[in-house]
Protein backbone atom coordinates (compact mmCIF):
# COMPACT_ATOMS: atom_id res chain seq x y z
CA UNK A 1 0.00 0.00 0.00
CA UNK A 2 1.54 3.39 -1.07
CA UNK A 3 1.34 6.06 1.95
CA UNK A 4 -0.86 9.16 1.28
CA UNK A 5 0.57 12.48 1.38
CA UNK A 6 -0.49 13.40 4.28
CA UNK A 7 1.68 10.35 6.16
CA UNK A 8 4.35 11.57 3.11
CA UNK A 9 4.63 15.42 4.90
CA UNK A 10 4.43 13.79 8.46
CA UNK A 11 7.45 11.44 8.03
CA UNK A 12 9.34 14.09 6.51
CA UNK A 13 8.73 16.43 8.70
CA UNK A 14 9.92 14.06 11.15
CA UNK A 15 12.79 13.19 9.76
CA UNK A 16 14.21 16.38 8.39
CA UNK A 17 12.66 18.87 10.74
CA UNK A 18 11.64 21.52 8.63
CA UNK A 19 12.58 25.14 8.89
CA UNK A 20 9.48 28.00 9.17
CA UNK A 21 10.12 30.94 7.44
CA UNK A 22 7.06 33.70 8.00
CA UNK A 23 6.37 35.74 4.84
CA UNK A 24 3.26 37.85 6.27
CA UNK A 25 1.04 37.78 9.10
CA UNK A 26 -1.52 39.81 10.55
CA UNK A 27 -4.12 40.14 13.33
CA UNK A 28 -7.83 41.19 13.43
CA UNK A 29 -9.49 40.77 16.85
CA UNK A 30 -9.04 37.38 17.92
CA UNK A 31 -7.96 36.01 14.78
CA UNK A 32 -4.52 35.75 12.73
CA UNK A 33 -3.07 34.33 10.19
CA UNK A 34 0.73 33.44 9.19
CA UNK A 35 1.65 33.12 5.63
CA UNK A 36 4.82 31.28 4.59
CA UNK A 37 7.78 28.83 3.66
CA UNK A 38 9.47 25.98 4.40
CA UNK A 39 12.47 24.21 4.05
CA UNK A 40 15.54 22.45 5.37
CA UNK A 41 17.69 25.26 6.40
CA UNK A 42 17.72 28.69 6.49
CA UNK A 43 20.23 29.08 4.05
CA UNK A 44 18.58 27.01 1.70
CA UNK A 45 15.66 27.28 -0.99
CA UNK A 46 12.05 26.43 0.46
CA UNK A 47 10.47 23.07 -0.83
CA UNK A 48 7.20 23.76 0.77
CA UNK A 49 4.58 26.68 1.86
CA UNK A 50 2.10 26.82 4.75
CA UNK A 51 -1.14 29.41 5.85
CA UNK A 52 -1.68 28.95 9.28
CA UNK A 53 -4.88 30.48 10.19
CA UNK A 54 -5.57 30.99 14.23
CA UNK A 55 -7.91 32.07 16.46
CA UNK A 56 -7.71 33.27 20.24
CA UNK A 57 -9.16 31.02 23.08
CA UNK A 58 -10.70 31.99 25.83
CA UNK A 59 -7.65 31.76 28.01
CA UNK A 60 -5.80 33.57 25.94
CA UNK A 61 -3.98 31.08 24.02
CA UNK A 62 -3.57 31.23 19.96
CA UNK A 63 -4.55 28.12 18.89
CA UNK A 64 -4.56 26.28 15.09
CA UNK A 65 -8.18 27.24 13.35
CA UNK A 66 -7.02 25.51 10.16
CA UNK A 67 -3.58 24.94 8.52
CA UNK A 68 -2.78 23.92 5.20
CA UNK A 69 0.88 23.34 3.39
CA UNK A 70 1.89 21.74 0.01
CA UNK A 71 5.32 20.84 -1.59
CA UNK A 72 7.00 23.52 -4.67
CA UNK A 73 6.40 21.64 -8.09
CA UNK A 74 9.72 19.51 -8.81
CA UNK A 75 12.55 21.22 -11.29
CA UNK A 76 11.56 19.64 -14.32
CA UNK A 77 14.41 17.03 -15.44
CA UNK A 78 17.14 17.95 -17.55
CA UNK A 79 16.79 16.14 -21.27
CA UNK A 80 19.88 13.62 -20.23
CA UNK A 81 18.21 12.94 -17.69
CA UNK A 82 15.05 11.83 -19.42
CA UNK A 83 16.96 9.97 -22.12
CA UNK A 84 18.58 8.12 -19.22
CA UNK A 85 15.06 6.94 -17.34
CA UNK A 86 13.70 6.14 -20.97
CA UNK A 87 16.31 3.66 -21.55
Amino acid sequence: MRPSRVHSVVLISKIHRPTLRALAYGTSGDLAYVIGGYGAADDQPDFGKFVLVLRRGADGRWLIAADIDNANALPAASSGAQATAAR
